[in-house]
Parts: structure tokens; sequence; C-alpha cells
């Protein structure tokens, strides 16, 4: 994790960070702003998946997951 994500989740207790998973192995990661900015909308500020799982299907599995 960089510097600046680091200090950025311990100073904005706003944000949630989810974890992309299969078969219980980390393959991604999400970072998200629980509260809906002034335009009304939600924003995603990080969305990862390591490069070993691109173009496997993760990254849009997560965005249509219901958490």
């Amino acid at each position: 994790m960089n510097r600046k994500l680091y200090f950025t989740l311990c100073w904005r207790s706003n944000l949630v960070s989810l974890r992309v998973t299969s078969d219980e192995e980390m393959v991604g990661f999400i970072l998200f702003d629980n509260e809906a900015y002034t335009d009304g909308y939600y924003w995603i500020l990080r969305f990862m998946i390591d490069g070993r799982y691109q173009g496997q299907g993760y990254g849009k599995s997560g965005l249509h997951h219901e958490y």
C-alpha cells in the first residue's frame, strides 16, 4: 500500500475498503466513499486488480457484486 493511500485511509473514516477474492485468495481491492458527494453520486476512489488476474472477469464481478 502506498503512503498516500495509507494516510487517506487513516484520516477519512467515511471510506470503505473491500477485497476482491477468488477461492479465498485476494485478487484485487476496491476503495469507495460511503457518503454521497454534492452531485448525489458515490465515488470509487481506487479499483485495483492484480496484473496476474486481469482479463479474467474479476473487475466486472467486483463492480456488479452487491455489498
